[in-house]
């Protein structure tokens, strides 16, 4: 069954660790997906940009009369298992070294996490730029929390008006990892702000 519509362009943006492969694969069967890492939506829709093969919003705007073809989502998920996913015990640790504000992977950085109890990686001010609504931004951001997907990927599709083929459904695949830093008090604030959002959403 084909339902791929070329003229759609989904853009998904998050700060790694967050599930963003499994969601590209399962929307390249409805249209064009594309990765970005950038910590500021613009207020204007713009192309993405590549640059040392990262993709960014570029500073070229999309026509208002386009908008319509494309549709940005910003995937996140409770911190500490993103932070482990990307940086300790990810497979593309080595790649993606500049997802968190150009911050190395190392366990040095979240040694000092502990140390200061603060948000060096600055996942908080990732996550309120994309989830606090704008009135100027010409464009709906679709949030997506990758703990509560799973349970509701029918809602995912309603709200993303993707046609419901449970053929199409994604599988979960989870590794379990040894949580080596408690880092539960540094980051329980922004993972209740996570929890309070409905699994998908339109901002």
């Amino acid at each position: 069954m084909s339902v791929f519509n070329s003229s759609m362009t989904y853009i998904v943006c998050s700060f790694g660790g967050s599930g963003s492969y499994m969601l590209m694969k399962y929307l390249k069967n409805f249209g064009n997906v594309v990765q970005i890492h950038d910590r500021n939506p613009p207020m204007k829709l713009t192309i993405p940009g590549c640059e040392e093969n990262k993709f960014w919003f570029s500073n070229i705007e999309i026509d208002e009369s386009q908008l319509q073809n494309y549709k940005v989502i910003y995937l996140y998920r409770n911190p500490i298992y993103a932070i482990y996913s990307r940086f300790i015990h990810g497979p593309h640790q080595n790649i993606h070294k500049n997802h968190m504000n150009n911050i190395k992977a190392e366990h040095y950085h979240v040694c000092r996490i502990l140390e200061y109890k603060t948000d060096l990686y600055k996942l908080g001010e990732f996550f309120d730029n994309y989830t606090i609504p704008k009135s100027n931004r010409n464009y709906p951001i679709y949030c997506v929390n990758y703990d509560k997907f799973w349970d509701n990927i029918d809602l995912f599709n309603k709200v993303m008006e993707l046609p419901d083929i449970k053929e199409f459904y994604p599988e979960r695949k989870e590794t379990e990892h040894e949580h080596a830093y408690d880092l539960t008090d540094v980051y329980a604030n922004l993972n209740a702000k996570m929890n309070n959002l409905d699994a998908t959403c339109k901002m």
